[in-house]
């Protein structure tokens, strides 16, 4: 097992032990299965990823395209997957979706700062090239085999990662609506998303001169984006109601 599996497995690891203390009290077992199912959806759309971009990798040696502990699982399939999983799991579970997505949201939070650790580990996902004189610089192998110094960028998406969620699940939890912390924490990772992956100097999944990086950011920025706009027309709501009521009872004295 490399580095980077490692790190996929620490990171999932990690975010069904969000989802075990997120879960009310005796449905603790049933969300952890939940998490895993997104789990497992994630690992096999990230893997069938990449096996579906490499074809020509697994001419000779099909069986290893299920040996994904040897590495090659690439994020934007394996995102787009999890996010199916989530209104799939609601419907045949009868579960409402917000609170489902509130959960599942706050697992994958951990798991892409993982992610990131893991490429930083690995040597991908690298940045653009320096000199071994600034300090920070990282050496890794380039597509070519060519050692080059480059800029740590996984480990400042990382750090960057996890400083914004935090204060963003905190403002989502005082709102005290379902579906909030999916919406802001889902734009927060659509945004990173886009922005260290534009960053980004090493080689990036495209299909037909499409980065699916941000195909798949762009698709979750746009549903999170709706979902804040819902949210805050059903906050302004229960605000004008609150008031109109307030001014009843006043007007009745």
């Amino acid at each position: 097992m490399n580095l980077f599996s490692l790190m996929v497995g620490i990171g999932a690891s990690l975010g069904l032990l969000q989802v075990w203390r997120d879960a009310p009290p005796g449905k603790e077992y049933p969300s952890l299965l939940n998490g895993g199912a997104v789990l497992l959806a994630a690992l096999i759309g990230g893997r069938a990823g990449f096996v579906w971009l490499n074809p020509h990798l697994f001419t000779t040696d099909i069986p290893a395209a299920l040996r994904f502990w040897e590495g090659g699982l690439i994020f934007p399939t394996a995102l787009l997957a999890a996010l199916l999983m989530i209104p799939l799991l609601a419907l045949v579970q009868h579960q409402p979706l917000a609170r489902l997505a509130d959960r599942v949201m706050l697992m994958l939070i951990p798991l892409a700062v993982c992610l990131w650790l893991g490429c930083g580990a690995a040597g991908c996902a690298y940045g653009v090239a320096l000199t071994d004189q600034y300090p920070w610089a990282l050496p890794v192998l380039d597509s070519d085999g060519t050692l080059t110094y480059r800029f740590p960028l996984p480990y400042f998406a990382a750090a960057a990662l996890l400083l914004i969620a935090r204060p963003v699940e905190k403002k989502a939890l005082g709102l005290q609506m379902p579906g909030a912390r999916a919406v802001l924490l889902g734009l927060v990772l659509a945004v990173h998303t886009l922005l260290f992956s534009s960053w980004r100097a090493d080689p990036v999944p495209i299909y037909h001169n499409l980065r699916l990086d941000y195909a798949v950011s762009y698709l979750l920025g746009g549903v999170s984006l709706l979902g804040v706009l819902v949210l805050a027309a059903i906050n302004l709501t229960r605000a004008i109601n609150r008031q109109r009521l307030s001014s009843r009872r006043r007007s009745q004295f």
